[in-house]
């Protein structure tokens, strides 16, 4: 999953779509993806409030 997350990551850049990624070694496993989970929840909460778009 790592080199096809890769992959998809550089065409969006590619295209202009603004990202930001964190790859980490390891597997798909709580302790892996919960500090990213917690770290990008607020920017994820955000974007379900109405009106304009917060960067």
């Amino acid at each position: 999953m790592g080199e096809e997350s890769r992959t998809v990551a550089d065409r969006l850049r590619r295209q202009g779509t603004p990202l930001t990624t964190h790859f980490h070694r390891g597997t798909h496993d709580p302790v892996h993806w919960e500090r990213d989970l917690r770290r990008s929840l607020p920017m994820l909460l955000r974007s379900l409030e109405p009106g304009p778009r917060h960067p």
